[in-house]
């Protein structure tokens, strides 16, 4: 079943200043926070939600804080950066606490609630309470933790300044900025520059292991073997490739690792296009692709299978392939 989410619209081109407001009742904003962070128990976990309705890690961290008053800026790593580093022997109610998960450096996160445990939003059972020294999981992956309710001054935290390429009317912002936050797009992005194997298979990479949603557990040491197997590439050496993909080209890799496009599926794929038969290389996984509105073609009637995909056309390809994984 398709899980459709919001886009959210963060992240600034230029240089933003995110301050951690001075606290004067320490205890009471203690108490506080602990409480309201409690009222979201339950609260399913939602790839980049930042409400209610569904919170990832970071958007769960960010939404408690501002309720008790705190700005905190939106992603994992930018928390990690706010604050005064505290050790864990020193760890007090209300703190920042950080894991490394799929990748290194913080990519998770919570609140420290007292006596060894945090409340957090995980990807298998949404808003939970779990120890900080869990022998079989967050206890080998704990990494750090801040101080933002005692900081006797303001903290200025420096988001690295961006190439002005795009902005927010370009037509595919909303879905860079989004894999951008989740640090699925790592490095300088070039939206209307043709895109490389090895830029495409590295987002791809990065996206598998935020999502974690494959039948096995996806980790920095098996994600390679896994794309691998599933004939997305044919070796390490894919993610260092200079190749150029083609439109086709790229809507096969990406549509051959979901779960759900067997081969009875691709028997029913059919689409009209002037320049793209059956005969082409790829026609199936893109005529499913086509189907399920994760790409399209153009007004004239064409596709153009074998243009040269652009790095803007790929993040929108990727990030609505996300949506039905």
């Amino acid at each position: 079943m398709k899980m459709r989410k919001k886009i959210i619209h963060s992240v600034s081109l230029a240089v933003m200043l995110l301050a951690v407001p001075t606290v004067t009742d320490a205890s009471s904003k203690v108490d506080n926070l602990i409480e309201i962070s409690n009222k979201y128990k339950g609260v399913p976990y939602s790839w980049g939600g930042t409400t209610p309705n569904g919170f990832d890690c970071s958007g769960y961290t960010q939404y408690v804080f501002k309720k008790a008053g705190i700005t905190l800026p939106r992603t994992s790593d930018q928390q990690y950066n706010i604050g005064t580093p505290v050790s864990k022997s020193n760890l007090e109610k209300g703190d920042l606490v950080f894991f490394s998960t799929y990748r290194s450096g913080p990519s998770h996160n919570g609140i420290y609630i007292g006596d060894g445990k945090f409340i957090h939003s995980s990807t298998s059972s949404g808003v939970i309470i779990s120890s900080i020294n869990d022998p079989f999981y967050w206890g080998a992956r704990y990494i750090g933790a801040r101080k933002v309710l005692k900081e006797p001054k303001q903290v200025e935290v420096k988001v690295p300044v961006k190439k002005e390429v795009y902005n927010e009317g370009y037509w595919a912002y909303s879905y860079i900025e989004r894999l951008k936050e989740l640090q699925i797009i790592e490095k300088d992005f070039s939206p209307n520059k043709s895109i490389t194997e090895g830029q495409a298979m590295t987002m791809f990479k990065n996206a598998l292991l935020k999502m974690n949603r494959s039948e096995i557990e996806l980790t920095n040491s098996n994600v390679v073997s896994y794309m691998i197997n599933k004939n997305v590439i044919d070796s390490s050496n894919s993610l260092n490739s200079n190749k150029l993909l083609t439109r086709a080209e790229a809507v096969k890799k990406i549509v051959g690792v979901l779960g759900e496009f067997d081969e009875q599926s691709k028997k029913q794929q059919a689409v009209s296009f002037n320049d793209f038969s059956r005969s082409h290389e790829g026609y199936q996984e893109v005529a499913y692709a086509i189907n399920e509105k994760m790409i399209t073609g153009y007004n004239d009637g064409s596709f153009k299978p074998d243009t040269e995909m652009k790095q803007s056309e790929f993040a929108v390809l990727l990030y609505r392939a996300l949506e039905l994984l």
